[in-house]
């Protein structure tokens, strides 16, 4: 395992292992990307006791989000559309 990486696991351990000011354990980190300064990740635990959705909603990606292609784009992926092979 690389340095960084190592490093990384420490963080989210202490974190995960911790808790809020009200008591709470946390329910993930967030973190700015190597992609850019407007870019950030978000990682959860996977741990969904943790996770309080009282008002959560969701809705679907459009293909042309302009924040969408932006994540495509940073990340090299392609969008064609996904063809199993025979």
């Amino acid at each position: 395992m690389s340095a960084p990486r190592r490093l990384t696991q420490r963080v989210s351990r202490h974190v995960y292992e911790s808790v809020a000011g009200d008591g709470e354990p946390f329910s993930g980190i967030s973190y700015e990307s190597r992609l850019g300064d407007d870019v950030v990740c978000i990682g959860l635990f996977e741990a969904p006791d943790r996770w309080l959705l009282s008002n959560a909603s969701s809705e679907p990606v459009h293909v042309e989000d302009a924040d969408f292609s932006r994540a495509l784009e940073l990340l090299a992926v392609n969008r064609r559309p996904f063809r199993p092979q025979r």
